[in-house]
């Protein structure tokens, strides 16, 4: 399979689909707003089932060695640091995961089960941590170890979401199904809810369209799709997604 960039599919032209489906042509019954917001989420949960959605951001080694989690992040894959541009990338290391590590700042001390100066019962202490490159996680930011300012640039790998809220959403032609019938049901069950007997058969149908078949509902359909797509298609739409997010 080979990703083109013709191939990702607007709002407009998902909505163009819906309209006609919940017969809201004039946008009258549901403001367009919800249209695409329900797009957009679609989007969201199919990255959230599949992790089918890789980002990589670049960001300079901060002086205070903590960067706040990139948005629509949901799962770190790596965290790299090297000399250089984005272009041209030099030294490169990997920096490591450390449990309980807490960190001030440059030249400022840290927390950790594991350093200098400190005894584990169970954990031999590091003597020298010159060459040894560490993050953590706390409170929405990543802490880096000091040793990291070695170093002039980082780059994080992570699933993500497509888009971040209020931007516009791009859909990959091959979950463009999936993701008319999830605004049309969508649609219906707020319409269900303000006449039940008008409305009602209608999202039934498309909620079994969507769901009812665990293994060729158009939702199913979608996420077994995300996971063969092939490496190479993989991998040319990742570096060309996040294009779009610098």
């Amino acid at each position: 399979m080979h990703f083109s960039p013709d191939d990702l599919l607007t709002p407009d032209q998902i909505k163009a689909d819906v309209l006609l489906l919940v017969d809201d042509e004039e946008e009258r019954e549901l403001n367009p707003g919800f249209y695409t917001s329900q797009i957009q989420q679609a989007m969201d949960e199919l990255g959230y089932d599949t992790f089918f959605h890789e980002i990589y951001k670049d960001f300079a080694v901060p002086d205070n060695l903590n960067i706040k989690i990139p948005s629509g992040c949901f799962n770190i894959r790596n965290i790299y640091l090297y000399n250089g541009d984005c272009c041209k990338i030099e030294d490169m290391v990997n920096v490591y995961w450390k449990k309980n590590y807490k960190s001030s700042g440059t030249g400022k001390s840290y927390t950790s089960m594991n350093k200098p100066g400190v005894y584990d019962n169970f954990i031999d202490p590091i003597s020298d941590e010159t060459n040894l490159y560490y993050f953590n996680v706390n409170n929405g930011y990543i802490n880096l170890s000091s040793s990291c300012t070695t170093y002039d640039n980082i780059r994080i790998q992570f699933n993500g979401l497509n888009t971040s809220i209020g931007d516009t959403p791009l859909v990959p032609r091959e979950f463009r199904q999936a993701v008319i019938s999830w605004a049309a049901e969508k649609a219906f069950a707020v319409l269900k809810g303000r006449d039940s007997k008008k409305w009602r058969q209608s999202w039934l149908d498309e909620y079994n369209k969507l769901y009812a078949d665990p293994y060729d509902g158009l939702w199913a359909k979608a996420i077994n799709r995300a996971k063969r797509l092939d490496t190479k298609y993989m991998n040319d739409m990742k570096e060309y997604m996040s294009r779009m997010n610098y």
